[in-house]
């Protein structure tokens, strides 16, 4: 009866648990956590930042932006939104899906991309 109590203790139940509820709702609680903490690296794990804009010949502009992945895995980049405005006012937005910009695990990447102003 004590090595019963010792045991029970040890698992933080009582005679009156039901010892596989006990497990399985610490079981539950332990994967939620892992889940939530894989939700945040993913949530990290990209990040891209607009390094330069310059105006290039043919009414072009030439914009750099910088992907850095945080990640353990590769990571592939097939959707942003540019949203520029210039010191008059002046909006340019464009929904890029770009082709080939794959990044390795913990990478950083330039990637130079050319935009016609009337896209």
């Amino acid at each position: 009866m004590i090595l019963k109590s010792l045991l029970l203790e040890e698992f933080q139940t009582t005679v009156n648990d039901n010892i596989w509820e006990s497990v399985r709702d610490s079981a539950l609680e332990k994967i939620s956590a892992v889940a939530k903490q894989d939700q945040i690296e993913k949530k990290k794990s990209l990040n891209v930042i607009l390094e330069t804009v310059r105006k290039i010949p043919g009414g072009n502009i030439s914009v750099t932006i910088r992907c850095i992945n945080n990640s353990k895995y590769s990571l592939e980049l097939s959707y942003f939104k540019l949203t520029l405005t210039d010191d008059s006012g002046n909006v340019y937005c464009n929904d890029v899906e770009p082709s080939n910009i794959r990044l390795n695990s913990e990478e950083n990447k330039l990637y130079f991309l050319d935009f016609a102003l009337g896209d």
